[in-house]
């Protein structure tokens, strides 16, 4: 058995546990990297988890102690599969949040740091969203001197060719009926367990 000759190396040469350690963590690091680097999409093949597993035995490294380099190497890929889940309606269905756990799990990422890489993904989802909210109620609460000086762009008064202005308002939703967007949002940050408890 391969890991009990080095564990016999490492008793006969009397090799410290700090010296071990410090051979170890980057042998595994590379190896990480080397996986990450290689693989399609940045995430590892169900053999090359295993493979990642073995070597944390052999070397006598701990899951949790491996938890930097595999959010360093495969953050951006979990991240992406939050974004792919959140499809066009921004929301995550149940059906795939157990397949992200999976996939946390695949990655050997700490349960904190994937909720950290859900919640700047959401955030990332969100923020236009706030956005225009936000630039929506300026404009039902500013008068258009006070707009354009918060924007620092002159909205100007609308005269047609006879030199009359414009009276009335034009488009969709002029009149501020932003509420179905707020309540969007809200749907947004609830179904997507934004809600701390």
């Amino acid at each position: 058995n391969l890991k009990e000759n080095v564990d016999k190396v490492i008793n006969d040469y009397k090799l410290d546990e700090e010296m071990v350690r410090s051979y170890a963590g980057p042998l595994y690091n590379r190896a990480v990297e080397e996986i990450g680097s290689n693989t399609p999409g940045g995430i590892p093949s169900v053999e090359e988890v295993e493979t990642l597993s073995f070597l944390r035995t052999l070397l006598n490294i701990s899951e949790e102690e491996t938890y930097d380099v595999h959010l360093t190497t495969f953050g951006t890929a979990y991240k992406k599969a939050i974004k792919e889940a959140l499809g066009t309606t921004g929301v995550i269905r149940e059906e795939y949040r157990e397949p992200l756990d999976d996939l946390r799990a695949r990655l050997g990422m700490s349960d904190e740091a994937a909720k950290e890489i859900y919640m700047e993904a959401i955030g990332e989802r969100m923020k236009p969203m706030v956005e225009f909210i936000s630039n929506e109620m300026e404009r039902l609460v500013l008068t258009k001197d006070q707009l354009a000086q918060k924007r620092g762009t002159d909205f100007g008064e609308d005269y047609f060719k006879d030199g009359s202005k414009a009276s009335g308002k034009l488009g969709l939703g002029t009149d501020g009926n932003i509420m179905s967007d707020i309540m969007t949002l809200i749907d947004f940050y609830i179904e997507n367990g934004i809600v701390q408890k």
